[in-house]
């Protein structure tokens, strides 16, 4: 308890009456007593916190988040625009007919925020997809809006989906990055994962110029990369370490990117920092391997060490399912090892019971009261955690897939 006692004194929620909230017992009591199931189990449970962060948000958006003291938030276009592909390929492999509705309906609340240049706004969602036009939350939703094109080749979408990958290439700098309309306003190694939404809208909607964009960004991103596999710019805010968060969308990034592009660097470029992570959690003295069972510290430092003492579950969802990637397509049995290690640590903080909001949640961090989203219960953490899943349970995912 020194440690939720230490961030309610640090200010960091913002909020003293989050410890004794009943809504904070009930998910400290779920946490502290977890039950692994089976891959299904764990699956069901997280399809069905999605279904009601769908539903709290009237049908529309997906709630960005369940915080334990305020129930849930608003809808987070960003987000709900790549949980649409999960909610899609959930629908095909198990006949889920509820899944593709609810990617629809997402889809079409999202037509509702795009502006006519063709951008999202960042942050949650605000009346008539008001505010500062952003690119990696436009990438994506792009995601959501290809899918549900070639899903069902429904032309409000295409047509979205091409207004939005045009002005993604109108914004983007001679050398490929993005600065303009990014975070903080810097280029950043993670729009890889809007590279690779362009990549998909060059081959789905038949534009050449979307490739060499995508292509462009690909070839900035590798050249990021040091001699012992470490990627530079890869995290939220300039000079901080990065989560595994960023890590992996930067890793898996490139490798779809790869597999859109045929652009072999880009597959060895993220599988160097794949086994370049997985050597670092092998070796005891760089902290990435936490006492918890397989837990993997929430950031990595330059150098390949942590000094985290909590896990940023997203990252860890994420980082396991690059492992697959890689070894679906390599044979890699040591990142295959590694990616479930990952997975079933993370399987021991995803809560099967529970109230409404708790029960089937992905928390930010575990422990719960860990720095990254304490407290709350995060949709794309979901998301990922269901993609991952689904990639266990199936064997694979599609080789063309998106977000």
């Amino acid at each position: 308890m020194n440690a939720i006692a230490d961030r309610l004194r640090s200010g960091s929620l913002g909020r003293a009456a989050t410890l004794v909230h009943p809504r904070t017992m009930a998910a400290l009591w779920a946490q502290a007593r977890p039950r692994p199931g089976g891959d299904a189990e764990h699956l069901d449970a997280t399809l069905s916190w999605l279904g009601h962060a769908h539903d709290a948000a009237g049908g529309q958006g997906v709630s960005a988040r369940f915080d334990v003291a305020r129930g849930w938030d608003r809808p987070y276009p960003e987000t709900t625009g790549y949980i649409i592909p999960t909610m899609l390929h959930h629908a095909r492999i198990s006949d889920s007919p509820g899944s593709a509705d609810r990617a629809v309906a997402m889809g079409d609340w999202l037509l509702s925020l795009q502006q006519p240049e063709g951008w999202i706004a960042g942050g949650l969602a605000r009346e008539g997809g008001a505010g500062r036009p952003e690119v990696f939350n436009t990438g994506q939703v792009l995601f959501g809006w290809l899918a549900l094109f070639e899903e069902g080749g429904h032309e409000r979408f295409a047509s979205a989906a091409a207004r939005a990958a045009q002005w993604l290439a109108s914004v983007q700098e001679a050398d490929g990055a993005w600065a303009r309309y990014s975070l903080h306003d810097v280029p950043h190694s993670y729009y890889s994962r809007v590279a690779w939404a362009l990549a998909r809208a060059g081959a789905l909607l038949g534009d050449d110029g979307l490739t060499k964009a995508a292509d462009r960004s690909v070839e900035w991103t590798c050249a990021q990369q040091r001699h012992d596999g470490w990627i530079d710019h890869m995290s939220f805010t300039p000079g901080s370490a990065p989560l595994t968060h960023t890590v992996a969308y930067t890793i898996e990034g490139l490798l779809e990117c790869s597999l859109v592009l045929g652009h072999e660097q880009a597959w060895d470029v993220a599988g160097s920092a794949t086994r370049a992570t997985e050597r670092a959690y092998r070796d005891d003295g760089s902290g990435l391997r936490l006492g918890r069972a397989g837990a993997l510290a929430a950031t990595i430092r330059p150098d390949w060490t942590s000094t985290a003492d909590y896990v940023c579950l997203t990252g860890s969802a994420q980082m396991a399912l690059c492992c697959r990637r890689i070894d679906a397509h390599d044979g890699d049995p040591e990142l295959r090892s590694f990616g479930d290690e990952l997975l079933d640590s993370a399987k021991l903080a995803h809560p099967l019971r529970g109230p409404v909001g708790v029960r089937g949640g992905v928390p930010g961090s575990s422990p719960l009261w860990g720095e990254y989203g304490s407290f709350k219960y995060l949709n794309w953490a979901a998301k990922f955690m269901a993609d991952v899943l689904m990639d266990r349970l199936a064997g694979a995912l599609p080789l063309a897939r998106y977000g």
